[in-house]
């Protein structure tokens, strides 16, 4: 089995997001739990065009913990 990891930031926002049922973050702190099925994107809040309008970057989003995220902090009793 693979070993997963988690970032503090990361394990505060699924903490975050259990307790409210979403939270607000920035993806780079938590696209890693989007990656393990634990929160789900819900909505882009804001994001940021480079100057040829080319790339978009979302800066700040939505997110919703999944089932699998609440079974994991029942699982470590992190509630």
């Amino acid at each position: 089995m693979r070993r997963r990891h988690c970032t503090i930031p990361g394990l505060n926002a699924l903490k975050a997001a259990y307790r409210q049922g979403r939270v607000v973050a920035m993806p780079f702190l938590v696209n890693h739990l989007v990656e393990y099925g634990y929160l789900t994107l819900q909505e882009e809040l804001s994001s940021l065009i480079d100057d040829s309008g080319n790339t978009e970057t979302v800066t700040e989003a939505v997110y919703a913990i999944s089932g699998k995220g609440r079974r994991l902090l029942d699982g470590w009793r992190l509630k």
